[in-house]
């Protein structure tokens, strides 16, 4: 005589749209069966003692309600106790589900690179470098954007900034740029663009221009005897905010 205990099985309308039931079940069925398999063969378990029971959920298309095609989960246990778990949890994980599927996706974050460089020039210089309204800063960094793009490599929204070194707030990582300035004061510029490559790369490719543009100002400041500088301070502002460490690649 047959031992075999008979099955029951049950038939439970899932409320999702048919092309997210990949998304339902997980990848191997990992989300079916953590949610909604194991969920209710635990709660069976601590609640009837013993071993687990057997419980088989497929979540498939059907067309037997009414001739509407619908979602369905056809479901098979020992019982009609361990059915009614697998329905309960069935519901509470298209719940959830359906909850995480209508949260509005988070907004896209671009990344940034910050390319720090540190010289020595007199503060007055500042002015010079930065030119009437921001103007050679400007020019700079649409030439860095330029030289990048000509070397495939892709970053945009260059900006280039430029102050007095805070002792409190020193960068911990820069690259050097050596000049013919006998000043002690020590200037920061910060170069940051929209990157999500290589930051050495990025680096090589705006280094020599970054060298020129501090010595040429310096030396041109030189042979003029400081006749043409601009000590407009009103350009002056502070780097943006990164999620990069200070960097010079």
């Amino acid at each position: 005589m047959d031992s075999t205990p008979s099955m029951c099985n049950r038939t439970v309308t899932v409320s999702i749209p048919q092309s997210q039931i990949g998304l339902f079940v997980g990848d191997n069925d990992m989300s079916l069966n953590k949610y909604i398999i194991e969920k209710s063969q635990n709660a069976y378990s601590r609640s009837h003692g013993g071993e687990f029971s057997a419980v088989s959920v497929s979540i498939v298309i059907d067309g037997d309600f009414g001739g509407e095609t619908v979602v369905v989960a056809k479901c098979t246990a020992e019982n009609d106790l361990l059915l009614n778990i697998v329905e309960s949890n069935i519901h509470f994980h298209t719940k959830n589900f359906n909850r995480t599927q209508s949260k509005p996706s988070k907004p896209f974050k671009s990344n940034f690179a910050r390319l720090v460089f540190k010289t020595n020039m007199e503060p007055q210089l500042i002015g010079k470098y930065i030119g009437s309204s921001g103007k050679n800063i400007r020019m700079l960094a649409s030439e860095l954007g330029e030289i990048c793009a000509n070397k495939g490599i892709e970053a945009s929204s260059f900006r280039v900034n430029i102050m007095e070194e805070d002792p409190d707030k020193s960068p911990k990582r820069f690259f050097k740029i050596a000049n013919s300035s006998t000043s002690n004061a020590n200037i920061i510029i910060f170069v940051t663009a929209q990157h999500t490559g290589n930051m050495r790369e990025l680096f090589l490719c705006v280094r020599d221009t970054m060298i020129s543009s501090v010595v040429d100002c310096v030396e041109s400041a030189n042979q003029t005897h400081k006749r043409d500088m601009e000590p407009d301070y009103d350009d002056i502002y502070a780097p943006e905010e990164t999620s990069a460490e200070d960097s010079y690649a």
